[in-house]
């Protein structure tokens, strides 16, 4: 219940306490506090450039956890429909998740699979699988890995404008 500059003043403390301590790794970051300015759009946009998950914005004027929000960093990419995975519990007899790929040097290579679609449009692809085979679709996903795969990717919506050889995967993108 106590005012965010003496909130952020304890915290401070306890970050260098933990770090002489040695019970804190790098990990742990108090980062500089940023207002609404241009100059604050800029550090913020930086700071989401910088860090693998995203950041905490944060009301101030708020109560300790109220009026803060999570945003992580996406990116969308065009897959290639490669395959399907069983539903489980609610969505047994459905298609759980969706596999899909990208061309490299005309191969098209596995790259992960995803959920995130509606009932409807689970039900859409279980009746039509073997007619999705080979279609173009956007997912959205927090980063790509060096392996080529995606942490965390979505589906999106499907993609008729583009062909499949389209979707290429060219290893040193980011």
């Amino acid at each position: 219940e106590q005012p965010y500059e003496l909130r952020r003043a304890a915290a401070a403390k306890a970050v260098l306490a933990w770090r002489t301590e040695g019970g804190v790794g790098p990990h742990v970051e108090l980062v500089a506090s940023i207002d609404g300015s241009e100059a604050g759009k800029r550090a913020f946009a930086e700071g989401q450039l910088r860090t693998a998950e995203g950041v905490i914005l944060k009301d101030k004027d708020a109560s300790y956890g109220e009026g803060w929000v999570k945003v992580k960093k996406r990116a969308s990419y065009d897959v290639v429909v490669t395959g399907y995975e069983d539903g489980k519990g609610k969505f047994a007899g459905l298609v759980g998740a969706i596999a899909f790929g990208q061309y490299h040097d005309g191969v098209l290579m596995e790259m992960g699979s995803c959920s995130g679609m509606t009932d409807r449009e689970r039900e859409d692809v279980t009746r039509s699988k073997a007619a999705c085979i080979a279609r173009v679709m956007e997912i959205s996903a927090q980063e790509r890995l060096p392996s080529g795969k995606f942490r965390h990717p979505q589906f999106v919506q499907w993609r008729n404008d583009k062909k499949a050889q389209e979707c290429e995967f060219w290893p040193d993108e980011s």
